[in-house]
Parts: structure tokens; sequence; C-alpha cells
């Protein structure tokens, strides 16, 4: 328990960093800091330059945008010596002419807000908006950012060179520093190919109160947010987000800076979404490729807390919703990790599986292994629709002899809830080998489908958990049905409940989403040390995740 302590730590410590760095909610005027000496106040009407004004512009400066006006881009971010903005606020902000008919901070903009947003498009396969190297100190709000052309790598390229650049920064100097988009609506098309819709290489960035939709492409996976060559902190709070690909995605690509991982990221209160009509079956499918919500393929002090993910199945691959694996993605940058990673009091429904989890590597691209992953107080809801189809289990643990095992892995308190007689198991685990060193699963409510916890050559149950586990502890969990479908407690560790139905755990109400234990339910006698039953924190959890579909903010902060 001291590992996971140091963790703990480890997570407060990030959002110290997120505070000092970008952790800020600026005004509806949009200076950030405000100072005696405000800067220039620039007007963009139809027809003017915005790449030449950008030019002109100095930090504290402000460049307002006619609403309803375009603007062809590439636009272009300069970067601009930091001594001009001296006794100023030191950003340069680009926004709306009407500002004031926006939702205000805090709340999220959709696409009916467009019409008081000017556009920003491109017409080429090249960004709407890119940066110089060293660009810094720039702060998007109310901007509609989108293409006219058939497909388009990136809305949004941070951490490349210029307009037609596919030189990327190789070194932390050249990186853009402090982007912010707030309150932005950026889309492609319904049938268009969009890749990304921002890569985020940047030393400092921040997006929210906004809206990322139709990003999809044929034969290629496609992103809202994608970050792999850029250092952090990154905030990512009260949007909502949606790809067929990847709706978030860190690495995927080796960087091109040495050492890099990106590091501080809080993904907070967003709601990542798929369309259903990007199902087959649907009456209006579109193909495209569909895989994941969320992917960590290099990432290091993450904290994923109060987002809605909602609707992922097999398609691309098999409808996991979560993916926590180290990849050295091209074979150059072994230092790869995914480590001190918590993902707490979030909501997921209508998915085929929970996560994917391991340490990462194989023959001639190694990573460092998997550590420190914190899973506490998650509600999963109507997993593995689909009977006969896809991974159809909350936890696929990765590993063989032949990696290093995953280290200190907490899975307390969550509630997952397969659709009756649609799983597979609990857990799925590696082919051989040690997969977790330190793992605490304690207080949790799951169906166990048919399997349970069960691993290659081992039977299901407490042979597969010896098999594969060091240092474990298993205890205080009610399972709904044992996988064997004869209900021996035997199976499993003393200290927990096998019931045979949903029904048998005693919730308050699920139908109205109260998934607190009745006092007749048997998790009652599973009160272990800190005296609370099994499952989520009800309240905690509505605190965190209550307004995210609607976009606005809790209703504490109102």
């Amino acid at each position: 328990m001291q590992n996971h302590l140091l963790f703990t730590i480890a997570c407060l410590t990030t959002l110290v960093v997120l505070g000092e760095g970008i952790g800020f909610r600026p005004n509806p005027l949009g200076a950030v800091e405000q100072t005696e000496e405000t800067g220039s106040v620039f007007e963009v009407k139809e027809g003017d330059d915005l790449n030449a004004v950008l030019q002109k512009a100095k930090l504290g400066d402000q460049i307002i945008l006619a609403a309803g006006v375009r603007f062809r881009g590439p636009i272009i971010l300069p970067n601009k010596p930091e001594k001009e903005g001296t006794g100023r606020s030191p950003w340069i902000t680009i926004r709306t002419s009407q500002l004031g008919a926006l939702p205000p901070v805090g709340h999220r903009v959709a696409p009916e807000h467009a019409e008081h947003m000017p556009t920003i498009y491109t017409e080429s396969s090249y960004p709407a908006i890119t940066a110089e190297f060293r660009a810094h100190h720039y702060h998007f709000i109310g901007i509609e950012i989108t293409t006219t052309f058939k497909k388009v790598y990136d809305l949004v390229r941070l951490g490349f060179n210029k307009k037609h650049g596919r030189e990327q920064a190789t070194s932390i100097e050249q990186l853009p520093d402090k982007i912010v988009f707030e309150r932005c609506y950026l889309h492609g098309t319904r049938t268009g190919n969009l890749r990304t819709g921002i890569t985020m290489n940047a030393k400092a960035f921040a997006i929210f109160d906004s809206y990322i939709s139709e990003v999809h492409e044929h034969g290629a996976d496609s992103q809202a947010l994608v970050g792999f060559n850029g250092i952090g902190p990154f905030k990512i709070v009260n949007n909502y987000l949606e790809a067929a690909g990847e709706n978030i995605l860190f690495g995927g690509a080796d960087p091109q800076i040495d050492q890099l991982v990106p590091a501080d990221i809080l993904i907070e209160r967003n709601y990542l979404f798929k369309p259903l009509r990007w199902k087959k079956g649907h009456p209006d499918y579109q193909q495209w490729v569909v895989k994941n919500l969320l992917e960590f393929k290099s990432a290091r002090r993450a904290v994923v807390r109060g987002n809605l993910f909602e609707n992922c199945w097999p398609a691309g691959q098999s409808g996991k919703a979560i993916l926590f694996t180290a990849r050295n993605q091209n074979g150059g940058a072994p230092w790869t990790a995914v480590e001190d990673i918590t993902f707490e009091n979030n909501v997921l429904r209508n998915i085929n599986g929970f996560i994917q989890m391991g340490a990462g590597g194989r023959e001639g691209r190694p990573t460092q292994p998997l550590k420190n992953i914190s899973i506490r107080n998650n509600l999963m809801l109507n997993v593995a629709e689909n009977n006969s189809k896809g991974i159809r289990t909350f936890f696929e643990i990765d590993g063989n002899e032949n990696r290093p095992p995953t280290k200190n892995v907490e899975i307390v308190h969550n509630v997952g809830l397969f659709v009756p007689g649609h799983g597979n198991s609990l857990m799925r685990l590696g082919s051989s080998g040690k997969i977790i060193d330190g793992l605490v699963f304690e207080k949790n409510i799951f169906s166990s489908g048919q399997y349970c916890v069960t691993g290659a050559g081992s039977t299901p149950g407490i042979q597969s958990i010896n098999q594969y586990f060091l240092n474990w502890t298993f205890r205080d969990n009610i399972l709904v049905g044992d996988g064997n479908g004869n209900g021996n407690v035997k199976n499993y560790p003393p200290g927990n409940v096998i019931v045979a139905q949903v029904d048998q755990v005693d919730f308050m109400d699920p139908a109205q989403g109260d998934y607190r234990l009745q006092s007749t339910s048997p998790g009652q006698k599973l009160l272990g040390t800190d005296g609370s039953p099994p499952g989520v924190h009800l309240e905690l959890l509505r605190a965190w995740t209550d307004g995210v579909a609607e976009g606005r903010p809790p209703q504490t902060n109102e």
C-alpha cells in the first residue's frame, strides 16, 4: 500500500503543476491576465488579411474577428518576442465579435452557436491553423474551425514547422507554448475525411468548453485530440469530443524529441461519444475506422475524472473503450512509458469492454513497463450488448514471460454490469508469466461473465489469480455469477460474495441510476477496513458527472 500512497502524492503534484501552468479559466472578455496596459484591439472584417494582422499584433493585443465572416487558412501563429509584452497581459487573444451571444465560461458551446462565430477554414489537405516554432500565448475564443476539402489531416496542427511543413520540433524549445482554445467549434463534414481535430504537440495546451465533431477517415485512425511530440501540461476540460478512431490519443507515433513522454495531463468532465450511425446495421451507416474512446500509448502523470464515455463497439478493434498500453510505435522511442495514471469518477455506457492494459513493447520495440494505475469509483453500464462479438470483458490485461509485469494496479469501488447473458469474463489475462506485481482489487461489484477471472492454461478463479499475479489482494467484492454456473465460492479467494443474478445484489433503484446497496444486500457484510460497502460512492460520482452530457458546470460552481 505504500506504493499506492506515493502514487496518490504524485497525482496531487500533477494538479499543482497544472494549476501553476495553464490551470486557469479566463473571463468572458478574453483577457487571461489583466494588467494596467491592455494592449491594442484589431477589428478584422470581411476581406481583411488575418495573417497580416497576426504579424502586426503584439503580446497583450486582442484580435476581434467579425462573426459570420470566413477566413481562409492556413492561419499561421507567429513567434513573438516576449519583451513586446512587458507590462501587459502576455496573451494574444483571437475572439469572436459576438462573445456575449455565446454561453458563459464553464458552459460548452454547440453547433447552434456557430452563427455567432467567425470561421477559419482550410480548402486543402493542409491545416486551417498552424504555428511557427516557439509561437506562444495564443488564446482562441468563440471560433469555428472547419474544412471544405475532401481529405484533411489536421484542422489545427501544433509542433510542426509553419504552413506546409512536415518538419517536426526536435527540441522542447521549439514547441509552441501556452496555446488555448475556449468555447470553439471544430468539425469536419459528414462525408469527408478528417484525420485529426487538433494535434496538440506543445509545451502547454488547453481546450475547454468546446465542441469537436465529424472526425473520421476511411482506412486510417482518426482522433479529435492527439499528442505525441508535446511535453505538456495538457488541460482538456468540458468538451464534446467525437471521433471514429480514438476520441483522445496520447502517443501513437514516435516523438522527435529525445526522451519525450507527454505528461501532466488533465482530462476532466468531457463527453466522449461515437454516433451510432457509424455502426454497421444503422439505417444511416457510414463506414469509418472505429476503435476506442481513450488511449494512452505514451503518457505520464494523467488524471482522467468526471467524464462520460459513450458508445464503443467491435469494428476496427474488439470494442474496448479504454487502452493503457505503452507502444514504441515505430521502434525509435524505447523510453516510451504509460505510468502514474488515475481514472476515477467516470461513467461509461454502451461499450463492449472496459479496458486493455499491460506492459508494452515487443521484439525490437521495447518500452518501459506500465506502472501505478488507479481505477476508482467508475460506473460501467450496458456492457457487451453484442452477445457473440468483440472482447466482452472488463479487464484485458496483457503480458507474458518476455515482458516485465505491470506494477501497482489499484481497482477499487467500481461497478460494471454486462447486459445479462452477454459477458465473456471479468478479467482476461495474459498468455503466460506474471502480468501484474501489486494488484489491489477491492470493493467492486462486477458481472463475472462466463469465465470471470481466466488466463491461458489455468482454471478460472484462484488458480488464474495465483498464476498471473504477484502480491495481490482480491477481497470485499461482489461478483454476479461465478463464471462456472455453479455458484462455487471456493473458486475465488475468501472474503468475496458471489450471487447468481444482478437483482440479488440488492441495489437501491438501478432503473433510476441508484447503485447504492440496500441494507439487505449481501455486500453489507463486506465493509472491510474502511467501513464502506462495495460499489461506487454515488454522491461523489454524481458530483463529478452531473451536467457533463449537457456541458454545464457542476451545480456548486454556478
